[in-house]
C-alpha cells in the first residue's frame, strides 16, 4: 500500500458514561483557564467540550491538558477491548502512537484513529 514510514495515531474514549466523566474534569479544567482560551473554545465549553482539541491554541503554555486524557477515564471493559485492539496492531506488526488529543467524532465510544 505505500505506507512502510506511516504511524497510526490512536485513542479511545470508552463507552458514553467514560467520556462524560473524562468531559466534565475536562471542561472543570479549562475554566480555569478560561480567559487563556479563543472564543471557539469557551464556546466548546459549553457543548462539546473536546472540541478544544481541535484547536491550534490550546496548545499554548499554562493552556493544554496534561496527562493521560480519556484513557484515565476507561472502565474496564474500554479498557479491555482498547487492549485487544493495540495487542492485535502489535502482532500485526502496525505502528502505532497513542494520541490522548484526538476526540474523533460526536458520540464515537470505540477505539478511533
Amino acid at each position: 500500500m505505500g505506507l512502510k514510514d506511516s504511524v497510526l495515531e490512536i485513542n479511545s474514549l470508552g463507552k458514553e458514561e467514560c467520556q462524560i466523566a473524562y468531559s466534565q474534569t475536562l471542561q472543570d479544567y479549562l475554566m480555569s483557564k478560561k480567559y487563556q482560551l479563543c472564543d471557539n473554545c469557551n464556546e466548546s465549553l459549553q457543548g462539546r467540550v473536546l472540541n478544544v482539541f481541535r484547536c491550534d491554541k490550546l496548545r499554548l503554555p499554562g493552556v493544554a491538558f496534561r496527562g493521560t486524557g480519556g484513557f484515565g477515564f476507561l472502565d474496564e471493559e474500554s479498557k479491555k477491548h482498547f487492549t485487544n485492539i493495540l495487542e492485535a496492531l502489535d502482532e500485526l506488526g502496525v505502528p502505532y502512537q497513542l494520541n490522548p488529543l484526538y476526540a474523533g467524532p460526536d458520540g464515537f465510544g470505540k477505539p478511533i484513529w
